[in-house]
């Protein structure tokens, strides 16, 4: 497997709730051109049943030396840990903890081995957020960046707890391009999700606006750069998984 592609994206100058409402009237309307059928661990899913905000009680506090920074990723991923626990819990999915692993070269895991990842980064594997930390995650105070990355790592666990990962392999492929729709479908769920954590952990923070960079295989695996930045937003709005159900929605706004 590649490089994961490093997107910038950026929440734009319209509020959250307004850009919100624009586009998930777009979302659910139509048929999709490959809809997903007989899969209820996907389009039925107990996580979805949550409409209620997923709140951390967390306050964070990013130092600038590699310590501070290490000891920072260790409460975040605690703190989404303790928040998601009983929504999990109450979804009756019963699974442990997801665990952090942190180096400065990200560690293979299973038969992947990222190619000379450039930067900090996050990504997931058998429940494990695994971090490449970087001087640019280290210098800086503005953990926003950060924030995403984490938190879409932490969306690929949610969709393996919840059984989604397992539902989406045992998927009809019936040919190349419903294959990669399915694919975008799993990838900007796992976006939405983050958008989810992040409201989560973002407490009394002013402003949303933000120009943060987030880790993806580029648009065939993960969606134009609109749509990502949609479904982000879609989940920081609502805070809650309910609104993260990219398996019914239409093939445009999974593009």
């Amino acid at each position: 497997m590649s490089v994961k592609v490093m997107i910038r994206l950026g929440l734009g100058g319209m509020s959250i709730p307004l850009a919100i409402s624009l586009s998930s009237a777009l979302l659910f309307s139509g048929t999709a051109a490959y809809p997903v059928n007989g899969a209820p661990g996907l389009t039925a899913n107990a996580l979805y049943a949550r409409t209620k905000p997923v709140i951390s009680a967390c306050v964070l506090s990013k130092g600038t030396t590699e310590a501070a920074t290490r000891g920072y990723l260790a409460k975040l991923v605690r703190c989404l840990n303790t928040a998601w626990a009983p929504v999990l819990r109450s979804a009756g999915f019963k699974v442990r903890p997801a665990s952090l692993a942190v180096a400065r070269r990200m560690p293979k895991c299973g038969g992947y081995s990222p190619d000379a990842m450039v930067g900090s980064a996050a990504l997931i594997c058998e429940r494990v957020i695994r971090v490449q930390l970087g001087p640019d995650w280290v210098r800086t105070r503005d953990d926003r960046a950060i924030l995403v990355a984490v938190g879409k790592a932490y969306g690929r666990y949610l969709q393996e707890a919840a059984g989604i990962d397992a539902a989406q392999r045992k998927l009809r492929r019936g040919d190349r391009n419903e294959g990669a729709e399915q694919g975008r479908r799993y990838g900007l769920q796992s976006d939405c999700l983050a958008g989810v954590t992040l409201k989560g952990v973002w407490g009394k923070r002013p402003g949303t606006r933000w120009a943060t960079p987030m880790s993806g295989f580029g648009r065939g695996f993960e969606g134009t750069v609109a749509n990502r930045r949609s479904w982000l937003k879609r989940g920081f709005a609502a805070g809650a998984p309910s609104v993260c159900n990219t398996w019914v929605a239409t093939s445009k706004a999974v593009a």
